[in-house]
């Protein structure tokens, strides 16, 4: 393999351990992501399996990418592993946790929130692609994707000339 294209676009994210797990075979070692609580209590997830994978990537979002795919692509960003393609994600960048209560009922809450490697806050406001690339409603082709086969096209060949 010579590049990869990663697309999380409308993915809704999954678990935190997951994620950092993922990016753990990806990202050098060091800081993945940290979840900070209100009180200002850290926790750090980090890389540490000396894996890296150091090919040319493009990561694919939009605005229903969120939570820990949000995670994914700010430290994607973070690192400078990938372009990031795509619009702006959704911006979930918060722990939530459930309370089952005795009546079978639970109530759902917010414990802290994630930060990406260098401390950019999502909640709110997502990720902010590299490379802004709209898809429109009555596109007849997947123009980010195009766009990220043609950034990595472009690296493969530089990489290729070295």
């Amino acid at each position: 393999m010579t590049g990869l294209v990663i697309d999380i676009r409308n993915n809704p994210g999954g678990v935190l351990k997951t994620v950092a797990d993922m990016l753990d075979y990806i990202l050098p070692n060091g800081l993945i992501v940290y979840t900070e609580t209100k009180s200002g209590k850290r926790q750090e997830y980090s890389g540490s399996d000396n894996h890296e994978l150091n090919i040319p990537m493009a990561v694919l979002v939009n605005g229903n990418s969120a939570s820990a795919s949000e995670i994914f692509a700010g430290a994607m960003q973070d690192y400078d592993k990938a372009q990031i393609i795509g619009t702006q994600t959704f911006g979930k960048g918060i722990v939530q946790t459930i309370r089952p209560l005795t009546d079978g009922s639970a109530v759902k809450y917010t414990i802290a929130k994630y930060f990406t490697p260098k401390g950019q806050d999502i909640h709110g406001k997502g990720v902010t692609p590299d490379s802004i690339v709209e898809l429109p409603d009555d596109a007849t082709e997947d123009v980010q994707l195009k766009a990220a086969v043609e950034y990595l096209n472009g690296k493969m060949s530089v990489s290729a000339a070295e």
